[in-house]
């Protein structure tokens, strides 16, 4: 199996066990959302419908799963839903539910390896019910996440220093930081369009005033009025999940309200 299957199937079985944060970190490194088992024919999108993880399922819809998608059986992910509301999120069809619902006990006898040997609870240590620190191996991938609910932070955790992105300027590449993240900013249509550097803490949860706050902080300026923020070259920042999806040298673009342009000059 190659890392690409591997990763697929990961994160078929994030998303069959309920487990949001890792489904986000697969999502976030390009894993394929609509991959087959190549045994059943189910996608990530049928299993977090047929164990009712309703914030997997808006999670997996955001991204862009095909809802359409059809196992061997010939079923979609609504044909499997768990309960209503599932269903309801992946369907506008009311009158598929009951037919749906009849249906539940037919289909494939398969069931995969996490689902007959799962993770034994009780064989965790106590403590790992308000924190614990879990290295992933997601092939090709390395990511370190410590669970703290009241910190958040960044989606991509390196478990250590290592170098990413050498070419002919930097030829031994850009360091990344476990604890740092790096991005690279400037002020758009400014009469300097080089970008400079700044840190943030990677633990820590950043909401959108906080990241204005930083920007600001960062081009010492307090009092100017941030319109948007870009991340290049297309896309809005707009909430604090599209804030944890940055990651290392990230080029970023602050577009000042319109009363504020002529204080372009200054930076």
């Amino acid at each position: 199996m190659d890392n690409n299957s591997m990763n697929e199937e990961k994160l078929r079985q994030a998303c069959c066990e309920g487990n949001l944060d890792l489904a986000q970190c697969l999502i976030a490194a390009g894993v394929d959302i609509n991959s087959h088992n190549k045994i059943n024919g189910w996608t990530a999108l049928h299993w977090a419908s047929k164990r009712g993880h309703i914030g997997i399922c808006k999670l997996l819809c955001s991204a862009g799963a095909d809802k359409s998608v059809v196992n061997d059986q010939q079923k979609t992910p609504v044909d499997v839903a768990c309960n209503k509301t599932v269903h309801d999120l992946l369907s506008e069809d009311d009158s598929t539910w009951q037919r749906s619902a009849e249906k539940q006990g037919t289909g494939n006898s398969f069931v995969p390896n996490y689902l007959t040997n799962p993770v034994f609870v009780h064989s965790l240590p106590p403590d790992n019910v308000q924190k614990q620190t879990q290295t992933r191996q997601i092939s090709g991938i390395n990511m370190t996440k410590e669970f703290q609910p009241e910190v958040g932070g960044f989606l991509y955790q390196p478990d250590c220093v290592r170098l990413v992105g050498a070419n002919k300027f930097t030829p031994c590449g850009f360091p990344v930081h476990p604890d740092e993240l790096i991005l690279k900013v400037r002020i758009a249509s400014g009469s300097n369009l080089d970008f400079t550097e700044m840190s943030i803490n990677r633990k820590s949860k950043i909401t959108m005033e906080h990241f204005k706050y930083l920007l600001q902080q960062h081009f010492s300026e307090s009092s100017f009025k941030i319109n948007f923020i870009r991340k290049m070259p297309n896309t809005i920042i707009q909430c604090e999940q599209d804030i944890s999806r940055l990651t290392d040298y990230q080029e970023i673009e602050v577009v000042l309200a319109p009363d504020e342009q002529w204080k372009n000059t200054l930076f």
